[in-house]
C-alpha cells in the first residue's frame, strides 16, 4: 500500500462546519500540536493513563428562581443548577432518568434562595431537603438502578441518606462509654439561621450511653434497652415521647432525676404529677410567698381518732384550771393562767364563784388578759348583775359563766390569765375557773 501523502494543513480560519478533518500530524510542520501538556493554541490529548489535564474547566450553569414548581432535569441539562430568589419550600428539582445518561454524569445544585427546597429522583420520589445556602451534588454510579439507588449524593450537610438527612454509618461519635451510632442512624444539620435539627433513631443501648448536646448545656442519659427521639429545643429542655413507650431522660449527678431548672431533688419514690397525687410522709420545710388552694367542699383532712396536735402545729391546745381564790369586793384576782408560745392563738374560758350562804352579791365579772389582776375594757369582759342592794346569791347555787374569746398574737412565750371580780358584802366569796387556748395558725 502506498504511503498517504498529507497536503498542507488548512488554517483554523479556513475550516467550515461541513469540512471533515481527517487527521492531525504531529511534528514541527503541523498547524496544531497534539500534546498531553498543552499550551495556548495546542490540541490537548490524553496521557498514557487516559487522563486529560487542565487548570480549570468552566461548566455551563442554569439559574432558576424558586417558585412552587418542579424542574425536571434531562440529559441536556447543565451540570451546575443555581437556585435563587425569596424561595418556596414547594420548589423541587428532579434528577434526570439514569437510563438516559452515562456513568459518571454529575449534577450540582446550589440553593441560594431564602427557603428550603427539595431534590428528588426522576420520578419525583425519594426527596431530599436542601436548606438555604446548602449545596447538593449527585454522581451517577449505576445507570441500571432506578431512583436514587444508582446515585452517590453529597451535600454541605454531609453524605445524605434516602430520607434527606446526613448519614453516619458505624461511626463512634465520642469516646468509650458514649453513644455509638450504627448504620441507619441520622442527624440533620445547622441551617443558615443557626437552628439545630437533630433526630436520633435506632440507638444501640447494650450499655448506658450518653449523648452530649451540641451546646454542651447538659447530657441525655439513655439507659439499657431505651430508645427514642430528641428534637430541637432550648438549653435545659427535655422532650419525652410517651406514645412510643420509651423514655428519653436526663440526670443530675447522684439523683437520677432531672428537674425543670436542672436542680437536684431529695427524697425517694415516684414523681408526683398534677392530678390527684398521693404524698407519703413528706417533710415540708419553712416556705414563704406560697399558697395552698383547696376546693370549696374539701379542705385539710382532720384527724379521725382521739389524738392531739403536736406542740407548734395548728390545732395545738393548752388549758389550765383553778379554784378557791379568795376575793375582796371590787378587786380583780386571777383564777389561773397558761403560757402560750409564739404564734396566733384563740383564748377563752369559764369563771365560777362560791361563797358563804349569807354573802350578799351585787355583780360578778370574768375575762382573760395578758396582764394579771387588771380590769379590761368593758367590751372585753363578761359581767352578771345579781341585784341591788344585794342578794344571797350563794344560798341556792354557785354562779358560772363564759368569758369572751380573745385573739392573742405573740412573738414569744406569754402568760395569759383568767381573771374575775365580785362586788359583795356581809361575808366571803371565792373565784375559780378554766382557761383554754388553741393555736389558730
Amino acid at each position: 500500500m502506498a504511503d498517504i501523502k498529507w497536503s498542507a494543513f488548512p488554517s483554523a480560519g479556513s475550516l467550515i462546519t461541513s469540512d471533515t478533518l481527517v487527521g492531525l500530524r504531529s511534528g514541527a510542520n503541523s498547524k496544531f500540536t497534539l500534546t498531553s501538556t498543552p499550551t495556548a493554541n495546542a490540541v490537548a490529548g490524553w496521557d498514557a493513563n487516559s487522563r486529560l489535564k487542565a487548570k480549570n474547566f468552566i461548566p455551563s450553569f442554569t439559574t432558576t428562581v424558586a417558585t412552587a414548581a418542579t424542574v425536571q432535569l434531562t440529559v441536556a441539562s447543565t451540570y451546575l443548577q443555581e437556585v435563587t430568589g425569596a424561595g418556596d419550600d414547594a420548589f423541587q428539582i428532579n434528577l434526570p432518568n439514569p437510563s438516559t445518561l452515562e456513568t459518571g454524569c454529575s449534577y450540582k445544585i446550589i440553593n441560594y434562595s431564602n427557603d428550603t427546597m427539595s431534590v428528588a429522583d426522576y420520578t419525583g420520589g425519594n426527596t431530599t431537603v436542601i436548606y438555604p445556602y446548602d449545596t447538593f451534588e449527585a454522581i451517577l454510579t449505576d445507570v441500571a438502578v432506578p431512583g436514587f439507588g444508582g446515585w452517590t449524593t453529597y451535600s454541605s450537610q454531609g453524605t445524605l441518606g434516602s430520607d434527606g438527612y446526613p448519614i453516619f454509618s458505624s461511626v463512634l461519635v465520642s469516646n468509650a462509654g458514649a453513644l455509638e451510632l450504627l448504620g441507619g442512624n441520622y442527624f440533620s444539620c445547622v441551617d443558615n439561621a443557626g437552628t439545630f435539627y437533630n433526630t436520633l433513631n435506632n440507638i444501640s443501648t447494650t450499655a448506658a450511653r450518653t449523648w452530649s448536646l451540641p451546646d454542651a448545656s447538659g447530657t441525655i442519659a439513655l439507659t439499657s434497652g431505651a430508645s427514642g427521639i430528641v428534637n430541637s429545643g432550648t438549653a435545659g429542655q427535655l422532650t419525652y415521647y410517651a406514645g412510643t413507650g420509651t423514655t428519653v431522660s436526663g440526670a443530675n449527678a447522684g439523683t437520677g432525676v432531672i428537674t425543670a431548672l436542672g436542680q437536684n431533688v431529695t427524697g425517694s419514690g415516684a414523681i408526683a404529677l398534677a392530678t390527684s397525687p398521693t404524698f407519703v410522709t413528706p417533710v415540708l420545710g419553712a416556705a414563704s410567698a406560697t399558697s395552698v388552694a383547696f376546693s370549696s367542699t374539701s379542705g385539710i383532712i382532720g384527724t379521725t381518732t382521739n389524738d392531739n396536735a403536736a406542740a407548734g402545729s395548728v390545732g395545738e391546745i393548752i388549758s389550765s384550771t383553778g379554784s378557791g381564790v379568795s376575793l375582796t369586793t371590787g378587786t380583780p384576782s386571777n383564777a389561773c393562767y397558761i403560757d402560750i408560745t409564739a404564734g396566733d392563738w384563740d383564748v377563752w374560758g369559764t369563771v365560777n364563784f362560791t361563797g358563804d350562804v349569807s354573802t350578799t352579791v351585787v355583780q360578778l365579772y370574768g375575762w382573760t388578759s395578758a396582764t394579771a389582776s387588771t380590769f379590761p375594757a368593758i367590751e372585753l369582759r363578761s359581767q352578771v348583775f345579781i341585784g341591788s342592794p344585794g342578794a344571797a346569791a350563794f344560798a341556792s347555787s354557785f354562779p358560772s359563766f363564759t368569758v369572751p374569746v380573745a385573739r392573742y398574737s405573740v412573738s414569744g412565750t406569754t402568760s395569759i390569765y383568767l381573771s374575775g371580780a365580785a362586788t359583795f358584802a356581809v361575808s366571803t366569796a371565792t373565784l375559780g375557773g378554766a382557761i383554754y387556748a388553741r393555736r389558730r395558725r
